[in-house]
């Protein structure tokens, strides 16, 4: 972390405080923060000082609440920071998180963060970091390791997509399986699920034999 005379070049010529700069970036991934949060990162406390009364004094932040205060972002453009970024900088920014705290961070759900934190855990960049106390129960608590630590870009990490032939035959068989399908609520669900099912299998088919690889047609295996 750089001392507080640190100086690192702007845009326009000018010379701006890094350790300033970089607490800006902090405040723009929390939206909302507080001096001590600022701290935890790894500010000293003359450098949170200094570059909060920047902010202040720029109109980057307002005071919300005692030691509380809200970032006011710049006028967005259509360059506006991907939701992928935005999510990774939240989980870099925070010694442990939640995924409704990444949620809230990121201007993303809570239900998209899972599905991100579960390439990203088994990819080993994510770990369990205990929990905390919620009003309705327990909340899982996660860190980023030290492998994800050293990457300041996010890593490029797909999302699973499951194929829909096999999740439609998947759910027709716990249908029929557990007998729900006999019954009125269920049948028309059943009788979807064998369209799609029909729909999967109306398509061109892979040419091979099934019990290996086969070819797109071109030869290419898949």
């Amino acid at each position: 972390m750089e001392t507080a005379d640190t100086k690192a070049p702007s845009k326009g010529g000018r010379r701006l405080n890094s350790s300033t700069e970089k607490i800006r970036q902090v405040a723009a991934g929390l939206g909302t923060y507080s001096l001590r949060q600022l701290r935890e990162v790894g500010f000293t406390e003359n450098q949170v000082k200094i570059g909060n009364e920047t902010l202040l004094r720029q109109g980057r932040a307002q005071r919300i609440g005692h030691g509380v205060y809200q970032f006011i972002p710049e006028r967005k453009s259509p360059r506006e920071t991907p939701t992928e970024d935005r999510i990774w900088h939240a989980m870099r920014i925070n010694p442990t998180w939640s995924c409704s705290d990444i949620a809230v961070q990121a201007g993303s759900t809570t239900s998209y963060i899972y599905k991100r934190l579960r390439e990203y855990r088994a990819e080993g960049y994510v770990r369990r970091a205990g929990q905390r106390s919620t009003p309705t129960g327990h909340e899982r608590l996660w860190r980023l390791t030290g492998k994800a630590q050293e990457l300041l870009i996010r890593p490029n990490v797909e999302l699973f997509e499951s194929d829909p032939l096999v999740a439609a035959v998947t759910n027709l068989n716990k249908l029929v399986c557990t007998g729900k399908c006999r019954f009125e609520d269920a049948r028309a669900k059943a009788v979807e699920l064998c369209r799609q099912i029909l729909d999967g299998l109306s398509q061109k088919p892979l040419t091979g034999r099934a019990g290996g690889a086969g070819t797109d047609g071109k030869g290419q295996a898949v």
